[in-house]
């Protein structure tokens, strides 16, 4: 079994915060931390998440994809968010993940344009 619990901790954490707050951000900077510590273990997270999980952790697609260049991540991301029920939420995380993609593919082009 696996214990996503700091994830869900995090996630939580965020869900009761108001964007209002200056701290935000170092919310994001702490969740982008700990999914990027381990891909096989956040890919795991994002299969079994809840539809209110996967939604708030959207907020951080592109740093994961900055971070990370991770293709099996979004492949999992894509899967889950198609089983969001939401039909509005299932459209915004689609969305986070294409814009993430696209930001994604962008810093590989041009890391292929401008090798070094």
């Amino acid at each position: 079994m696996n214990d996503f619990t700091a994830f869900k901790a995090i996630l939580s954490k965020r869900m009761n915060e108001s964007e209002e707050k200056y701290w935000v951000e170092d919310l994001w900077k702490e969740e982008i931390g700990l999914f990027v510590e381990d891909m096989e273990k956040t890919i795991r997270f994002v299969n079994q998440c809840t539809d209110d999980e996967i939604c708030w952790m959207s907020e951080v697609f592109d740093d994961i994809a900055n971070a990370t260049h991770s293709v099996a991540f979004f492949k999992a991301a894509k899967t889950r968010a198609a089983r969001i029920a939401d039909e509005e939420d299932r459209k915004e995380v689609l969305s986070e993940i294409e814009y993430a993609s696209g930001f994604e593919e962008a810093i590989s082009k041009e890391k292929r344009c401008n090798p070094g």
